[in-house]
């Protein structure tokens, strides 16, 4: 079985989405693998067969040159030259779709490429943008192979402008937005199967396109460490996205421990997405802020920490954004044996899934969060009890290998017309 990837990002150890869609295709060979992205991110190392990158310089010079242009990348290929950052807003979406839209002849030398690895099937991690979309409907139809979308998002629903924070949003979104819906309604009709990585999500998009669909877990690779026990450090830790308003209900959770007491602090990790976030942080009362640290260190940090957290944000605004947000997060700190505190509001879906089967202290009431910790840090029996049911969700929801070979069995079955004819 060939299976051709197409999403924004490129499969990663590093960061979040690539490593998401590396376990979840655990069950399957680098040999079987090809991959086509569109962000301008260098692949570290070779974790596919082969890889072609498309960005946005790309598609300008192919409608300046009428010449497809791209790059088939090596691992750890260090010639090639990652794309500038860009200022993400509706205006720059839609012209880049635009775009997209007239580059016929670089959508035909992507299709070609395509054609010549003989994919079985197409596997979509679906985006905000119709250009991923556009792709793969094109190499599916071209090559008359089904198409298996992975979903995580709820974009398709998001009729707010999300990407400036507006709940009316501008004629740039609407627009924006319409044809993106058009465009994922038509990618519904015709794809053989949806997997999502929440049941909140699926029921959702179940309810409006009724395609087949299933649920695939996030999945990790975390080692349990023995962490339950009264001599534990004192250690409480957040190693996380600090974007999305989560840093103020951090600070919440500082200003809390040090009412518990003098010497409890909140040690934050991660990359803050300002200096404006950067600087209320450092200045928070119960807060250090480590700045950013690799994954490996973050595994480490944890197997010496007495409690983690994992925090969303109490904002009107990003209680609607967050509510089918399912964080990569979670099935790490369920697998990592240390008790872990979940600080959201209730609407939330992490906290539906980890009450639902009490593996973490919930607080869902932003002046309740003093009490759970004083639980969190103090209770033991509680403490062992939700670490023991976290683990045990953990190998059921979110083991790599189990969460792999369910994948395969999607794809497999997915392709079991074409490829027994």
């Amino acid at each position: 079985m060939k299976i051709l990837i197409v999403s924004a990002n490129a499969l990663s150890h590093g960061n979040s989405n690539g490593r998401t869609l590396l376990n979840l295709l655990a069950g399957v060979e680098d040999k079987e693998l090809y991959q086509i992205y569109t962000s301008g991110e260098v692949c570290a190392e070779r974790l596919c067969s082969d890889t072609l990158r498309v960005t946005n310089e790309d598609i300008v010079r192919s409608l300046r040159t009428l010449k497809g242009s791209f790059s088939t990348l090596g691992g750890g290929d260090e010639s090639a030259v990652t794309g500038a950052k860009r200022i993400k807003n509706a205006r720059n979406m839609l012209l880049r779709d635009i775009a997209w839209d007239c580059a016929f002849i670089e959508r035909k030398a992507i299709v070609r490429w395509a054609k010549e690895k003989k994919p079985d099937v197409v596997l979509l991690q679906a985006g905000d943008s119709a250009l991923l979309l556009t792709i793969a409907e094109a190499i599916g139809k071209k090559l008359c192979i089904p198409i298996v979308v992975y979903n995580t998002e709820d974009y398709r629903f998001k009729n707010y402008d999300y990407m400036s924070r507006n709940a009316k949003p501008g004629i740039a979104y609407r627009i924006f937005h319409a044809r993106f819906k058009r465009r994922f309604k038509g990618l519904m009709k015709k794809c053989a199967c949806c997997v999502y990585n929440c049941e909140g999500l699926k029921k959702l998009y179940d309810g409006e396109y009724g395609t087949e669909s299933t649920v695939i877990y996030p999945s990790t690779d975390m080692e349990a460490v023995d962490a339950v026990n009264a001599e534990k450090p004192w250690r409480v830790t957040y190693a996380g996205n600090l974007g999305v308003g989560r840093h103020r209900s951090l600070i919440k959770i500082g200003e809390a421990l040090q009412e518990i007491g003098p010497d409890l602090y909140l040690d934050v990790y991660g990359r803050c997405p300002d200096d404006a976030v950067k600087d209320e942080l450092q200045n928070a009362r119960g807060i250090r802020y480590k700045g950013v640290v690799d994954y490996s260190e973050v595994r480490r940090i944890i197997s010496e920490s007495r409690l983690l957290i994992h925090a969303e944000s109490f904002e009107d605004y990003f209680k609607t954004d967050a509510r089918y947000a399912f964080s990569t997060k979670i099935p790490d700190l369920c697998a990592s044996g240390v008790p872990f505190l979940v600080f959201a509001p209730d609407s939330c879906e992490a906290v539906r899934y980890v009450k639902e089967h009490s593996a973490a202290f919930c607080a869902t009431c932003e002046n309740g969060i003093r009490d759970v910790l004083e639980s969190a840090l103090y209770d033991e029996k509680a403490r062992r009890s939700f670490a023991s049911a976290a683990l045990a969700l953990a190998k059921e929801n979110h083991d790599t290998v189990k969460n792999g070979k369910a994948m395969r069995r999607v794809l497999e079955k997915s392709t079991d017309g074409r490829r027994n004819s």
